[in-house]
């Protein structure tokens, strides 16, 4: 009997809901006004809940969103966006992508203009690319038109190859040119690869952009590349010089060894890296004694290692990563070489890690997960850290600072930590003499967790910036050779955030700069991120939980 009552009440439950009027739009609204207020969980919660954004009044409350905050966000704020961009992708009311589409050319905000681009491409409705070709010739600001590239890659017409044309052409915003080399590069077909022979031709967007076009070239089969590189070294500019070193290093080209050999006398490890490994495909004798006393002037490091080896491949020996050895058998002194290859040089020690670099940035995850109690992390650190508390950030800041106080004083370093934003201690590099040592020290043991993980733009940053804002030209000198993270390497926030799509567009924005980076990974799921990154930059990865 009690039983058969149960039953029947669970029945008129179940005929109750089913019959409940479902939730309209309007609902939804009125729910997200009442809730979106100024804790940044309730925003998130209202965002979730007012999709699917299938009504005009609704996609009003996401550009709400967007005005939200000042243009210098706080603290956590980026998830708040980052709700409302997942909410956009699900659009498939025609009516509300035609508000989009107007919106892109919002003038009160930016950021709704450059959300709303952003979004238009990833739903990639038919309708969208008049207004985003319009947008593209319209758009001033920076921040809106380097959303474009992206969003007009996917459509296929004369004029979408004409607009990435004409943004590639653009000097005074390279991070815009660069983005679109590389959504024409990304584009198949002889369309693409047509514009970007224009491009190298006529000579005249920034030396970044440029670069690129050349190095997206090589990678393709195409005619006329030996002309393209043959203007590029006639030329001055230290990135098409880089950019042609490595042409050469993949393609092998002859006819070009005089001028290989005379940018190993060039002031940037950059350009003298790539041109040693240029040497080192070529075979080039000449290049010997350029490295080999270059090396003995500039000591053991991360540009060395590219000597030693470029040297191993011209002369078919193997005398280790150290300038000595080398030496002396150019000299023709008679010595015993035989434990030569076994020497390991001079190298930082992180984490039982021996990395070769005099010009280093650590960076290292302060986000909410940092603040984790972990075991087992501790028995990493090398001798003399003190680790003062049993969280995932003490163990990090004792490695760190026992790392910095042995760091040589011909080193430069940097100290980068993030969390959704990027923090630096150093504008650029700095030398590791004591007084510098102490301040690192005092800014790192400030650090604090929270907030979400940035993987891709704290990696870019960190690399140094490649041109002087105020100028824009180019400025190899400001970064290091070689950057170490460490991290849990799952990416929450940021310009990209899926794995596949942080290690491609970092790996792509390094090829210039030639950054080694070598990582730490603090959960499983950094093989997926860092591990790639570390082994396709020429870097080691080592995972040190699991």
């Amino acid at each position: 009997m009690r039983l058969s009552l149960v039953l029947f009440v669970l029945l008129v439950l179940v005929f109750s809901w089913s019959h409940l009027p479902a939730e309209t739009s309007e609902d939804r609204i009125e729910k997200f006004e009442k809730t979106y207020d100024y804790t940044l969980k309730s925003k998130e919660d209202a965002i979730r809940g007012l999709k699917p954004i299938n009504t005009v009044d609704a996609l009003r409350c996401i550009v709400k969103v967007y005005e939200d905050d000042p243009e210098e966000p706080s603290r956590c704020f980026f998830n708040v966006w980052d709700a409302a961009d997942k909410a956009l992708r699900d659009v498939k009311e025609e009516k509300v992508i035609d508000v989009m589409n107007s919106l892109v050319f919002y003038r009160k905000h930016w950021r709704v203009r450059a959300r709303m681009i952003r979004a238009l491409g990833e739903i990639g409705h038919v309708s969208s690319q008049k207004s985003l070709l319009k947008a593209a010739a319209r758009e001033k600001e920076e921040k809106a038109l380097f959303e474009i590239p992206d969003a007009i890659k996917g459509y296929e017409s004369n004029e979408i190859y004409e607009a990435l044309y004409d943004l590639a052409e653009e000097r005074k915003k390279p991070r815009v040119a660069v983005k679109a080399v590389h959504a024409l590069a990304a584009k198949a077909g002889d369309v693409a690869v047509k514009k970007l022979h224009l491009l190298l031709s006529k000579d005249k967007g920034h030396s970044l952009a440029l670069s690129e076009a050349l190095l997206a070239l090589s990678d393709r089969k195409t005619e006329n590349l030996q002309e393209h590189l043959k203007a590029a070294f006639d030329g001055r500019d230290d990135a098409l010089h880089v950019a042609a070193c490595l042409v050469l290093a993949q393609k092998g080209y002859e006819g070009f060894n005089e001028i290989v050999v005379e940018l190993l006398g060039d002031r940037d490890w950059q350009v003298k890296a790539a041109a040693a490994k240029a040497a080192g495909v070529l075979k080039i004798p000449e290049a010997v004694e350029i490295m080999v006393t270059d090396w003995k002037r500039n000591g053991d490091g991360r540009l060395g290692l590219a000597y030693h080896k470029s040297l191993m491949k011209i002369t078919g020996k193997s005398f280790g990563p150290r300038w000595q050895f080398w030496y002396r058998w150019f000299k023709g002194l008679e010595e015993d070489f035989t434990e030569a290859a076994e020497n390991e040089g001079e190298y930082v020690s992180y984490y039982s890690m021996k990395i070769v670099s005099k010009n280093i940035c650590f960076v290292f995850d302060t986000s909410k997960s940092s603040g984790y109690k972990t075991k087992g992390l501790d028995k990493y650190v090398g001798e003399g850290a003190v680790v003062k508390g049993d969280r995932r950030i003490d163990v990090i800041k004792a490695e760190l600072i026992r790392c910095i106080k042995n760091l040589d004083i011909r080193t430069r370093f940097n100290l980068v930590a993030f969390d959704h934003n990027v923090h630096f201690w150093k504008e650029r590099q700095a030398q590791a003499i004591p007084p510098n040592k102490k301040d690192a020290i005092e800014w790192l043991e400030k650090c604090s967790t929270g907030g979400w993980t940035n993987i891709y733009d704290s990696l870019t940053l960190a690399t140094g910036r490649w041109y002087d804002p105020r100028t824009a030209k180019l400025d190899l000198d400001a970064g290091p050779d070689t950057v170490v993270v460490l991290s849990d390497g799952s990416a929450s926030v940021g310009t990209h955030v899926s794995d596949s799509s942080v290690v491609e567009n970092l790996l792509s924005y390094n090829r210039l700069r030639q950054v080694i980076f070598h990582a730490l990974g603090l959960d499983d799921s950094a093989e997926d991120t860092l591990k790639p990154i570390a082994e396709r930059s020429g870097g080691m990865f080592k995972l040190l939980l699991k």
